[in-house]
């Protein structure tokens, strides 16, 4: 898969998103149906000079026709086709409302910090090999009472856009490995660069991440483009 920037929207399940939002629709009560016109006419209006670049639109489209044509015609629809656009659909959108808010943290300097010497603060060692959407989310929280606190900020580790270069080279020389591979040489503070550069690439629909159980390791692969 390829990161689509047309018109503002980076693949066709963003764009689905959007339609959804902008309809204030519900993602898990919706029929794929509602929306199938408005995301056909985006695409029919999309100017694009290398072909390729849209076939993840023309996928999804050819997705939403059939499941438009089968309600049209009263016809039996396999409701997994549905069921599993509208699983993409809530899965990209936790992805992408937690990239933002890290992200956001990231250029606001909230989430990197040192405590003052003299001060007692105690930190609680976090173990990434255990790391879930919701304990990322609890994370967040955290760091976001924290910063209230009298903390001293710094900015000596990578920048974000050097650790996505190096993961992104990484991957594509291991093409799969675990989270904890990726960070084994990071300090504390560079892990936070490391999940959030991982998410970036998952966006992107560089690799694809899968945790089997709760708190397992978490499985990184190179996407098949």
């Amino acid at each position: 898969m390829y990161k689509l920037n047309i018109n503002k929207f980076e693949g066709p399940l963003d764009l689905l998103l959007s339609l959804i939002q902008k309809n204030k629709l519900d993602i898990c009560e919706i029929s794929i149906n509602q929306i199938a016109d408005d995301f056909l006419d985006t695409v029919a209006k999309m100017e694009v000079e290398d072909i390729d670049m849209i076939s993840d639109f023309i996928y999804i489209s050819s997705k939403l026709i059939e499941i438009k044509s089968r309600y049209m015609l009263f016809i039996s629809h396999d409701e997994d086709d549905e069921n599993d656009l509208v699983l993409s659909l809530e899965e990209y959108a936790k992805y992408k409302k937690l990239s933002e808010t890290l992200k956001k943290m990231y250029v606001e300097g909230c989430i990197f910090f040192e405590k003052i010497p003299d001060e007692i603060f105690a930190v609680e060692e976090l173990d990434f090999s255990k790391l879930t959407i919701d304990s990322m989310i609890k994370s967040i929280k955290i760091n976001e009472k924290q910063e209230q606190e009298q903390l001293r900020f710094t900015r000596k580790q990578k920048p974000l856009n050097e650790k996505i270069d190096y993961i992104n080279k990484y991957m594509q020389e291991k093409k799969q490995c675990h989270f904890d591979d990726i960070v084994e040489n990071d300090k504390k503070d560079e892990k936070v660069v490391s999940m959030l550069g991982v998410l970036h690439l998952v966006k992107e629909n560089r690799i694809n991440v899968k945790q089997h159980n709760n708190f397992d390791t978490i499985a990184i692969k190179l996407a098949n483009n």
